[in-house]
């Protein structure tokens, strides 16, 4: 004789194929509007991808090839993180764990201060590094039509960005 299984009503929504339609927008949980959104932000994204690259191999203008060409590659690693984004909630929304979309910093006790010492290295290399852009950003001012002073900016930017990544880093590996 089978048996049923009970499965309680705020999960049921969680199973896979249910519900056959969407809920409406306003019955949806935070998460899976979070989802929904991760979703059609990774499907724009897939367009977008497509005109950036025809841009930066294609475009008549060597400068606005290369130009579109650093966009590019920013925009896929956009797409990446975004795609990461929504495995990991989808995971949560679905309960399972098939794999570490966002892995955790998480290091063996044994290997958390070597992690740090090159944390704090890279750290304050980044940190040095700003302040030469700063400086090479006054000495090109400028030249090329302003073209490297752009790219100097862009440098900086990045800077900015490693440097904050790190200090995430160091935190986390100061509270394992």
């Amino acid at each position: 004789m089978p048996t049923e299984t009970f499965i309680p009503p705020a999960f049921i929504t969680m199973l896979p194929g249910y519900p056959l339609t969407d809920p409406p927008a306003d019955e949806k949980s935070p998460v899976e509007k979070l989802f929904a959104e991760l979703e059609a932000h990774e499907r724009e994204e897939e367009e977008v991808l497509k005109d950036y690259q025809d841009a930066a191999e294609n475009a008549p203008d060597a400068g606005y090839r290369y130009l579109m060409g650093l966009v590019l590659e920013d925009e896929e690693r956009h797409h990446r993180l975004s795609k990461a984004m929504a495995d990991e909630v989808e995971q949560s929304v679905l309960w399972l764990r098939k794999k570490d979309a966002l892995p955790a910093i998480k290091p063996a006790p044994d290997q958390r201060a070597a992690l740090l010492r090159q944390t704090q290295a890279f750290l304050a290399t980044e940190q040095a590094g700003e302040k030469q852009l700063a400086s090479m950003r006054e000495q090109v001012k400028g030249l090329h039509g302003g073209l490297l002073e752009l790219i100097v900016d862009i440098m900086r930017t990045d800077t900015e960005k490693h440097i904050h990544v790190l200090k995430y880093i160091k935190k986390r590996l100061e509270e394992a």
